[in-house]
């Protein structure tokens, strides 16, 4: 009676083990018959599972004599990266062969390597992000050089759609010109006076005019053009704004209106020739102005390269140059600026950097070397005459120091290098290279900073080293 008994549990357990089996194992089999149908040759009776084999020896890569992947398990099977992909027919992990391999894998998409990845181009990600080359994700854009192949423009971490930007060429202008690549706006101000708020500026031999921000509307504009270097080189490739009597940009809002204006990538020069103007102008007395200068050549002005009163500024990785005073920033100013060179500067009785006691803000990381103050103005940098303006992490040297220091006693000074001065904290003396940027010899400089902004004014990744370097410059 026991061995029945015994017998009968044993006829249970086996039909409870093939039971289970059969509803987790999609290759459970008890012949052959039973594989072929779902695309096996073979049916291993002693595991009870379809494998690819000639009857005795798996072919597939399985360590335990079964397939190595199911087009069902493929996630689970197929790990390696770049073999993605579980082939019907073999039942092996393989590369992927197109977009379509990938679509089972949702948001995934093909790449060369065979992977199947988040995307491989601007145009596998949506809303507005850019796909990050090393990880193969969408990303927030952080430049315009970014979107649509370097022509588009980036604001706010998303690339503007091509059909909202207005282009402006002076060597093609059409008529009538729509804003499109094809029919593009001659002047600046022609897109701005249609209405139009994201411009994108082709290269040109010839100067455009200057661009003066509609003072009696809300505006909130972005302009963008082919780049700092671009402009620096001089080959026709950057995009210079010049007017006799006018600076090369001017917003100054009236009647309690808002200009809210973004330029990128442009070379400004205010008025030498016909009255001595700044090359970029910024007054909201009458309004509210918020302006920001990134990545331009400022040079060759009548009078300061940037001036601005009552204005919320921002000037960063710019090269301003060559101007009769390198910038003033005048009462009811609030400032950021910082990857700045402010450099050679032409004669004047003023310091090249002005800042008025009414005016807050930061002024850090910038590099301000060979400006030429005469008369009573100090060398570098004049904080106002009352107050306190701190001077953070910036080169401040080889000015023409007549009054005996290169900076006000208004200054506080932390962490810059100058040289042999009164209100110097670190008395280097920088061997810069000819265009401003750190010498692998400027130990003074490297590393010397413990916080410090993202990248420098080239847009390279700060810190290089074991800590940030002094000035606008992060040495290679």
């Amino acid at each position: 009676m026991k061995r029945v008994l015994f017998s009968a549990a044993l006829l249970g357990a086996a039909v409870l083990v093939g039971c289970w089996d059969t509803k987790t194992n999609p290759r459970y089999c008890t012949d052959s018959t039973t594989c072929v149908k779902f695309g096996y040759a073979y049916c291993n009776t002693a595991l009870h599972e379809c494998e690819v084999g000639d009857g005795g020896v798996a072919t597939d890569g399985g360590t335990d004599g079964s397939v190595a992947c199911t087009p069902e398990t493929q996630v689970t099977d197929c790990t390696t990266a770049t073999l993605p992909i579980c082939k019907a027919t073999t039942h092996t992990c393989e590369k992927c062969g197109g977009n379509a391999d990938c679509a089972s894998l949702v948001g995934k998409v093909c790449a060369t390597s065979g992977a199947c990845v988040g995307c491989v181009g601007q145009g596998d990600c949506t809303g507005g992000q850019v796909c990050e080359p090393t990880s193969n994700t969408c990303k927030p854009c952080t430049s315009n050089a970014q979107c649509d192949s370097g022509e588009g423009i980036c604001d706010s971490g998303a690339c503007v759609p091509t059909a909202q930007i207005a282009f402006v060429d002076n060597a093609h202008c059409a008529s009538p010109p729509t804003g499109a690549s094809t029919a593009p706006y001659c002047q600046v101000n022609d897109a701005l006076a249609a209405s139009k708020s994201f411009l994108r500026v082709k290269g040109s031999t010839t100067t455009y005019n200057a661009i003066s921000i509609p003072s009696g509307v809300n505006a909130s504009v972005v302009i963008v053009g082919p780049g700092k270097a671009a402009a620096v080189l001089g080959t026709g490739t950057g995009a210079q704004f010049e007017t006799n009597g006018s600076p090369a940009l001017s917003l100054s809002p009236s009647g309690g209106f808002s200009s809210l204006v973004r330029v990128d990538g442009l070379e400004l020069l205010g008025s030498i020739a016909s009255g001595s103007k700044a090359g970029v102008f910024c007054a909201g007395g009458g309004g509210t102005a918020s302006l920001m200068v990134t990545d331009s050549y400022i040079h060759d002005s009548g009078a300061e390269g940037v001036s601005a009163t009552s204005c919320t500024l921002t000037l960063q990785r710019n090269l301003i140059t060559a101007t009769k005073g390198g910038i003033t920033l005048g009462s009811g100013t609030t400032y950021i600026v910082e990857n700045n060179f402010i450099v050679a500067g032409a004669t004047i009785a003023a310091a090249p950097v002005r800042l008025d006691p009414l005016a807050t803000g930061t002024f850090r990381f910038n590099t301000v070397v060979d400006n030429n103050a005469t008369g009573g103005a100090v060398g570098g940098i004049d904080c106002g005459s009352s107050g306190s303006k701190v001077i953070e992490s910036c080169i401040v040297f080889n000015n023409t120091k007549v009054a005996g220091s290169q900076y006000t006693p208004t200054c506080t000074v932390t962490n810059n290098v100058t040289g042999v001065d009164a209100k110097n904290l670190n008395p280097g003396i920088p061997s810069l290279t000819a265009d401003y940027h750190l010498a692998a010899t400027d130990t003074a400089c490297i590393d010397k900073a413990t916080t410090g902004p993202a990248v420098d004014i080239d847009n390279d990744t700060r810190p290089k080293g074991a800590g940030y370097d002094i000035g606008a410059d992060e040495a290679k």
